[in-house]
């Protein structure tokens, strides 16, 4: 994962294959985790 301004982007090592998917992601500072935010629903197309 890398920030930068505020901004965090993660690039996984597996490729979705075609479909719906969900995602959800929570910050944690100084080791404390804040609260599951609403998830982002999304699609992969071929």
């Amino acid at each position: 994962m890398t920030c930068a301004g505020g901004t965090c982007q993660v690039t996984p090592a597996d490729v979705l294959a075609a479909g719906d998917y969900r995602w959800w992601a929570r910050g944690v500072n100084n080791g404390v985790a804040g609260a599951w935010p609403a998830r982002t629903d999304f699609t992969v197309v071929p």
